[in-house]
């Protein structure tokens, strides 16, 4: 998978600003990704030890229109960093 492709944005709310502290973080990705290919992806951007990487996926509705409304699918993964990592990457983007 090329970088173009990953897409890789920051999940910004009081629960993943929470987790940060746990060494926990939040982010959507392009939905294609396997767990592996967003581990590799994550520790090579941001030089981390990536310990595990949960996903789900969220299928959210747009705003409904005239015929019937338009869904679009997001795929959240919550990484675990090791506590011993340089966080000085990831910090500025949170």
């Amino acid at each position: 998978m090329s970088i173009v492709s990953t897409t890789l944005t920051p999940v910004i709310s009081e629960k993943s600003s929470n987790l940060t502290s746990k060494y926990v973080f939040a982010f959507y990705v392009n939905k294609n990704l396997n767990k592996l290919q967003i581990k590799n992806y994550f520790s090579k951007l941001f030089a981390v030890e990536v310990i595990s990487v949960r996903s789900l996926i969220m299928k959210k509705l747009k705003k409904r229109k005239r015929l019937k409304p338009k869904s679009y699918i997001l795929k959240k993964v919550y990484i675990t960093i090791s506590p011993d990592s340089n966080l000085d990457r990831i910090n500025s983007i949170f």
